[in-house]
């Protein structure tokens, strides 16, 4: 099965392993379009070829998610199935702009963002 073509707002991972590049896209997507999905078990052409899904991979996905975005954001994290194949998919949607990757930012910069957010 094929989930179609990746584009701004809808990413394909073929599995967990790539969870440092999805933290990228999902500030990426957050920041120019508000929200965005992620499939982990699909190739970059929209293939699914599913990956082992347990539930404490779904709670590394949801832990990585919230060490590494700030604003803190609260995504819907769910395994699904498509040909019998196991795929996670991660819809997020936030109202704040600025979204980051904690890790690229200094401190100074992450206060200068709140205190912009607390002024406007």
């Amino acid at each position: 099965m094929n989930l179609g073509i990746k584009d701004e707002i809808l990413e394909f991972k073929k599995t967990t392993d790539e969870l440092n590049e999805a933290m990228v896209s999902i500030c990426a997507m957050l920041n120019k379009h508000g929200k965005g999905t992620i499939y982990f078990g699909v190739h970059p052409n929209g293939e699914v070829v599913g990956q082992e899904i347990s539930e404490s991979t779904l709670r590394d996905v949801s832990r990585k998610i919230y060490e590494s975005i700030t604003p803190s954001i609260i995504p819907q994290i769910s395994k699904k199935m498509f040909d019998d194949k196991a795929v996670i998919e991660v819809i997020f949607l936030v109202t704040k702009n600025h979204i980051l990757v904690k890790e690229s930012i200094t401190s100074e910069q992450l206060m200068r963002i709140e205190f912009f957010h607390l002024m406007n």
